[in-house]
């Protein structure tokens, strides 16, 4: 099948001018050609004779995707041709030897890398998911479009169209698509796996005719499916934004580590709650969750709760198994057991290099952001509980809230959220605030919570990270920041409740040096008290659920 290419830039008046794609197929067409005469070409040199045997294409062996996916295209395009990809070291110089007809290289000698990346995106209003294939969206964003005709998508452009985009222009709602096979994960873009994430030129060896010199890949259709087009064009510059390299925030939800799932820690250790997940979530530069139950042995439940959360000390290994860095304690859980139960869990944080934020000895520690510095990009987070002032007895009414001269959470209070944004604003390049607010069970937020989201982020948040509702509710990108109303549970027993909550989500926000960011969406079913990736079918449907609450919030 012959990919359709499209001019990258208006041709003179007058005159019909091939894009750089066009030109790449030509020349290939030319080396392949090429490559199957042994003799000088027609004309003066004499007649062309067959290649004896394949064409063969060297690589690096870190762009054995991209090599490949050249040599499939090819094969459509001539299905006489034999490719063969060969990994080499230094594939310029196998190719000086003889080693090979073509050479895959990103440092062709002379050659200057493009200014700017384009890598291929889905656009969307909101978030589709895990790298979703277009069958996978089906009635949430329908087909793909054609080719976008413009360089740039507009900022009105359809959901579910590809459109090439530079990484410096990337944000929430565009999401990343693989190439060649390769999939655009941080460490496929840092170590230039990813084609879209350094420059690659081809080179013609001595066997190749009609090809002059090396050519950049301008623009490159690769095949990620059966029949899903990908418009890129390689090539990673970085313009000495922050940060240095892509990072990573991995997000969760609730965190419950008592009663069933203490049960489960006992009889299977510590690793059980995470045991599918840790792997994930400890790959992220920085993993944030709601801890959901105090931790230690110290305390007694406070009077009139009725529901009170302990976990054991030994599930603190639970957490650094998936190597949690940051976890809001501002939650209607956290002083269960009473102050110096909540003195205890923050000890033992601090003990498992774990920050705590949204608590702590006073007001004023309760507010104070956590800040995390990685490659460069500085991190602010805050955290609040709606339900901080509440109290279940009237004998002995003791709220949650922190005061100034006694240790609690942060309450939920926009004359706070006002002093506070703004402050972490000043000293982070990156503002998160989680809170812990909504309607049980429910997969909607309240008109509220869509109201103070929207204010943190006029504020100066850039994400809003929500949980509490034991429900996974919608997304919202909202003036260039992204919300999510509740992650739903993560690590919790409530099986008994339905699916309402077993549904849950990983979120991993990623920052590109050249000042892009984009959210991949992955779904999470909780079975046996702890949470597990879905594939296929099942994650699909989850996902066009997530897409159908969020298209309702007003």
């Amino acid at each position: 099948m012959l990919p359709r290419l499209r001019a990258s830039r208006r041709p003179a008046a007058g005159r019909r001018e091939a894009s750089p794609a066009c030109r790449l197929l030509v020349l290939a067409a030319l080396v392949v050609a090429g490559c199957r005469s042994a003799g000088p070409g027609p004309g003066p040199g004499g007649p062309a004779a067959p290649l004896a045997g394949p064409l063969r294409l060297l690589h690096p062996p870190a762009a054995a995707g991209l090599a490949q996916g050249l040599a499939a295209e090819w094969q459509a395009r001539w299905p006489e041709l034999e490719v063969v990809t060969q990994a080499a070291d230094d594939p310029l110089a196998a190719l000086a030897e003889g080693a090979g007809d073509l050479a895959l290289t990103a440092a062709a000698p002379g050659s200057a890398p493009e200014p700017e990346a384009v890598v291929a995106a889905w656009v969307y209003p909101l978030v589709p998911g895990d790298y979703l294939a277009p069958e996978s969206l089906t009635g949430v964003a329908g087909p793909p479009g054609e080719e976008p005709s413009g360089a740039r998508p507009r900022e009105n452009q359809a959901p579910g169209t590809l459109a090439p985009l530079s990484f410096r222009d990337l944000d929430w709602g565009r999401v990343l698509l693989p190439v060649a096979g390769v999939l655009p994960t941080p460490e496929n873009i840092a170590s230039g796996r990813y084609p879209g994430s350094r420059p690659f030129w081809l080179v013609p060896g001595p066997r190749s005719r009609g090809w002059s010199g090396p050519v950049a890949l301008g623009e490159l259709l690769a095949w990620t499916g059966e029949e899903e087009r990908v418009l890129t064009r390689s090539g990673l510059a970085d313009p000495g934004g922050r940060p240095s390299r892509p990072v990573t925030l991995a997000a969760v939800g609730d965190v419950m580590l008592a009663r069933g799932v203490g049960r489960r820690i006992r009889e299977e250790g510590p690793a059980y709650p995470v045991a599918l997940v840790a792997d994930r979530l400890a790959a992220a530069d920085i993993a944030l969750g709601n801890l959901e139950s105090p931790i230690g042995v110290r305390g007694q439940p406070i009077p009139g709760k009725g529901i009170w959360f302990r976990a054991d000390p030994a599930a603190v290994e639970s957490l650094t198994r998936a190597g949690f860095d940051v976890l809001s304690v501002a939650n209607n859980h956290t002083l269960d057991y009473g102050l110096e139960n909540f003195a205890e869990t923050l000890a033992h944080l601090e003990a498992a290099g774990i920050a705590a934020v949204g608590g702590g000895p006073d007001l004023a520690a309760a507010r104070r952001p956590v800040i995390r510095e990685v490659a460069g990009l500085r991190f602010a987070f805050l955290a609040y509980s709606q339900f901080a002032d509440l109290f279940w007895s009237w004998d002995d009414p003791f709220r949650f809230a922190a005061t100034e001269d006694r240790a609690g959470v942060a309450p939920l209070a926009e004359a706070l959220l006002a002093e506070d944004i703004p402050r972490a604003r000043a000293e982070a390049d990156v503002v998160v605030v989680t809170v812990h607010w909504g309607e049980e069970y429910q997969n909607y937020p309240t008109p509220e919570q869509v109201r103070l989201a929207r204010r943190m982020v006029d504020l100066g948040a850039d994400l809003v990270l929500g949980h509490h509702p034991h429900a996974v509710q919608g997304f919202e990108i909202y003036r260039g920041g992204f919300i999510a109303y509740s992650m739903g549970n993560f690590i919790m027993d409530q099986e008994h409740h339905g699916p309402i909550t077993r549904e849950s989500m990983l979120l991993e926000f990623t920052w590109y040096p050249g000042g892009g960011r984009t959210v991949r969406v992955t779904p999470v079913w909780i079975t046996g008290f702890r949470p597990a990736f879905l594939e296929g079918p099942e994650a699909a449907a989850a996902l066009r659920k997530l897409a159908e609450i969020s298209a309702a919030i007003r």
